[in-house]
């Protein structure tokens, strides 16, 4: 089976190395081939997080974040991290972190 080829463009500059988070818009021919006439791409932080990013630094920051989310895990702790997304603009600025043990919590700490 040949691979998929995206006919147009894939969506977004591409200016971050990878990992990305891809979609693929497919539909099927009359004669029942499968085709890809568009993608969207999206840089993200990491295959282990699909958190959208806009540059290098961020996916720096969210990386060390990522760990001390693994740390309090380690420790009964749950670990939120949260961006909102604007679906026209993108990522929004400020990254959320919510820390719960035991029934008990941190207020949201917000990372802009």
């Amino acid at each position: 089976m040949p691979p998929l080829i995206v006919e147009r463009v894939v969506d977004n500059a591409l200016t971050l190395p990878g990992p990305y988070l891809v979609l693929l818009v497919s539909a099927l021919e009359p004669t029942g081939k499968a085709i890809v006439p568009r993608g969207y791409a999206r840089a993200i932080a990491s295959a282990r997080s699909s958190m959208p990013i806009l540059n290098a630094f961020e996916r720096d920051v969210l990386f060390v974040l990522g760990e001390l989310q693994v740390r309090l895990d380690a420790h009964g702790a749950n670990c939120t991290l949260r961006r909102t997304l604007d679906p026209y603009s993108g990522p929004g600025s400020d990254v959320w972190i919510q820390v719960e043990r035991g029934g008990a919590s941190l207020p949201h700490i917000a990372v802009a």
